[in-house]
């Protein structure tokens, strides 16, 4: 999970410098594997929309 998160991070960071600095956001939510895909996408998308709550251009781990 931690290491999702760190990949996640390097990614959001990556994009942002590359293709519009500030004015280009990056939100991202990351989630270990749940008992089947769509409660895994659930979790993700949950993730994804905290990380879009809190300010954005962020990455939120979704706890187990």
């Amino acid at each position: 999970r931690d290491e999702g998160a760190a990949v996640a991070e390097r990614i959001r960071i990556t994009v942002t410098r590359a293709l519009g600095g500030p004015a280009l956001t990056v939100s991202v939510g990351v989630a270990e594997y749940r008992e089947s895909h769509r409660a895994t996408t659930l979790a993700v998308d949950q993730a994804l929309y905290q990380a879009k709550e809190s300010g954005r251009n962020r990455v939120v781990l979704q706890e187990p």
